[in-house]
């Protein structure tokens, strides 16, 4: 008994089933081993259900085994994206293109204070203001722009002071709103030139301030959140 016991506990699985299997089913069929497993003591249509359910599942097992095993492959560090990354550069920006920006600012009851000797006046103040514009690129090498037309649709700035219950309100617009710039880069060197009318001393001091390219201004490749970069010269005027 010992022998068969350990002899079994060798013997795989599939194989103990499939030959489980043809015992019921020769059982099913009014075989007899020996003189105490007979088929008038176990039902034939059990025996036949009960051998081919058996049959099966050891078949089965066995080619189950034969597959080979899938390893789930792991993705290249390099090649994955984070969630909360982004791409701030623009990767080409074409001739003929036409886009339209808008900016706007906001501040919401701030705190003045005028000391003239013993004299202190305290007041509030708020601002707002924004700028709308057309851009329309000119020309472009290599997917970037180098001559481009700005039309300023609108650019102003409200103040509006309170000191000791005296409200004084102003709207100011910019000295470029309504005109059309051109913008070129030449040399590598960006300059910008009124292209309708003759510049004021005022216009002249504002197309002076330095034009920077976005391309220039973000950095190249996926950018995450909280990430740090470093601005030069127009880049940070801008």
């Amino acid at each position: 008994m010992t022998d068969l016991i350990q002899s079994l506990s060798q013997t795989p699985l599939p194989t103990i089933l499939v030959v489980a299997g043809i015992i019921f089913l020769f059982l099913s069929i009014g075989g007899r081993l020996g003189a105490q497993i007979a088929t008038d003591t176990i039902k034939r249509k059990f025996a036949g259900l009960l051998g081919v359910m058996l049959l099966i599942g050891g078949i089965s097992l066995y080619f189950a085994g034969q597959l080979p095993t899938q390893v789930p492959r792991k993705e290249s560090p390099s090649k994955t994206v984070e969630k909360n990354a982004y791409q701030l550069r623009a990767s080409s920006l074409p001739s003929g293109r036409i886009t339209e920006e808008k900016m706007q600012f906001s501040l919401s009851e701030g705190t003045l204070t005028f000391q003239n000797d013993d004299q202190v006046a305290a007041g509030r103040i708020t601002m707002e203001g924004g700028e709308s514009s057309k851009h329309e690129i000119l020309s472009s090498s290599q997917g970037r722009p180098t001559a481009l037309k700005k039309t300023i649709l609108s650019e102003f700035t409200t103040t509006t002071i309170e000191i000791a219950g005296n409200i004084t309100n102003e709207t100011v617009n910019g000295p470029l709103a309504g005109h059309r710039i051109l913008i070129e880069k030449q040399d590598g060197i960006w300059s910008k030139r009124l292209l309708d009318a003759e510049p004021t001393e005022e216009q002249r001091t504002e197309l002076r301030s330095p034009y920077a390219d976005e391309y220039e201004t973000y950095p190249a490749g996926m950018v995450e959140v909280g990430a740090t970069w470093k601005l030069d010269g127009p880049q940070l005027a801008s």
